[in-house]
């Protein structure tokens, strides 16, 4: 008797699961998944089990930092699911069996206030050293000024690495690339800056279950000239009310959630 899982697959649903957890990854194998997803927070939980002291001790010994090991914890745990879903990737021809491994978020740590040329060579950089030699491993890379620029030279590598893939990236609105998805186009990864849009792509049934992820935190921003007497540092929000605002400028509110928020 075929299983709810089993007929989710046949129809061509990649079915991830939303941990690297050794354990699960086994079980959910089993049951027919193809590939597993990452974050700092999933890697942050297992190791607080204490399952994987013995490894971590192993990497202390070696004199690694607190953000080394950290780092290669990751890439152990994210190995050792590669290689259980590498026959799905072999089989599918690079179609499934991914496991997806997160860029450092503290790039984009506005107490650090890095410049976007350095943001986005710091993302080619890692994207190119936790890539090396891993064909199913899937690099998450944030789309912010700084990822953004990184991708196309990531997409780059990955097109020289993987030339029987063809890879299209589309650059637009949240609300527009919604509009081509719930019509059905062909997309396989869909970073959204509105959370409201994959939720609703979910909730019609478009969306590989469990799928959904923060890949970044925005900030409401306010600015004003540098010109301005205004001083936006002292008076915060309370500035919009002084009498030399004459104009105000916001994000469409029907497109962007800045503009709601």
């Amino acid at each position: 008797m075929t299983t709810p899982l089993q007929s989710l697959i046949a129809s061509g649903t990649k079915l991830w699961l939303d941990s690297i957890d050794p354990d699960e990854v086994a079980k959910n194998r089993a049951w027919g998944g193809t590939g597993a997803t990452s974050n700092p927070i999933i890697i942050a939980d297992l190791i607080k089990t204490g399952r994987f002291d013995d490894e971590i001790a192993k990497l202390i010994g070696k004199g690694l930092s607190d953000d080394e090991l950290a780092w290669a914890m990751t890439d152990h745990l994210v190995g050792h699911a590669q290689k259980v879903f590498l026959p799905t990737w072999e089989a599918t021809h690079g179609d499934d069996g991914y496991v997806s491994f997160e860029l450092d978020a503290l790039i984009e740590d506005p107490e650090r206030n890095l410049p976007v040329r350095k943001r986005t060579e710091l993302y080619i950089e890692l994207g190119k050293k936790w890539s090396a030699g891993h064909p199913n491993r899937m690099i998450k890379v944030p789309n912010t000024a700084g990822g953004v620029a990184a991708l196309e030279e990531l997409t780059a590598l990955f097109l020289k690495e993987h030339s029987d893939i063809a890879l299209t990236v589309s650059y637009g609105s949240s609300g527009t690339e919604y509009a081509q998805l719930i019509n059905r186009a062909p997309f396989d990864l869909f970073l959204s800056a509105d959370v409201a849009y994959p939720r609703q792509l979910a909730e019609r049934g478009l969306t590989l279950p469990g799928s959904e992820f923060t890949y970044a935190v925005g900030r409401i921003v306010l600015w004003v000239p540098a010109s301005s007497p205004i001083d936006v540092a002292s008076l915060g929000m309370s500035a919009l009310k002084e009498p030399p605002i004459a104009h105000v400028a916001i994000a469409n509110p029907e497109h962007a959630p800045y503009g709601r928020a």
